[in-house]
């Protein structure tokens, strides 16, 4: 069994080009879990209608403690790549409080300059600096590493 613990994705957005770097210090987000009472952001579904979640913005693990993405290898599906996030050591105790308090239900939402850019259901607790974003698309993967590397505010 690999040492990571995966997490699926619902997938969402599209479009740009591939990166290896830190996150552009002009894009805003985070991770943030869902909640009946927070605040609505929007995202486009696969079939391009827009639809919303309500996020809680109490609870939001911002960029500042992602500390790297990178392009790599899809364990579960060779056709796509997935996301690799590096969290510095704060981020890894917050996204671990944050996906054990949404194990089996809710969901946990990535979001770029106000925009839902991926959605996950947990499963487990992720408890690793590695943290991995699946897409069921190229098209998913590179629409979020374009919002990483620029700000479109």
């Amino acid at each position: 069994m690999n040492r990571y613990k995966y997490f699926l994705i619902l997938i969402i957005f599209v479009s740009c080009q591939v990166s290896n770097k830190s996150i552009s210090s002009d894009v805003t987000g985070g991770f943030y879990e869902t909640s009946s009472s927070g605040k609505i952001f929007y995202f486009f579904d696969k079939n391009h209608h827009k639809e919303s979640l309500k996020l809680d913005t109490e609870t939001l693990i911002a960029l500042k403690h992602v500390k790297k993405v990178k392009v790599v290898k899809n364990a579960f599906n060779s056709k796509n790549d997935a996301l690799q996030i590096k969290f510095d050591k704060k981020g890894v105790v917050l996204f671990k409080e944050m996906t054990e308090r949404n194990i089996r239900g809710k969901e946990v939402c990535f979001v770029i300059n106000n925009k839902i850019v991926h959605s996950s259901f947990m499963m487990s607790a992720v408890d690793t600096n590695d943290s991995f974003l699946m897409f069921y698309s190229e098209e998913c993967l590179n629409y979020t590493l374009k919002y990483l590397k620029h700000s479109d505010k």
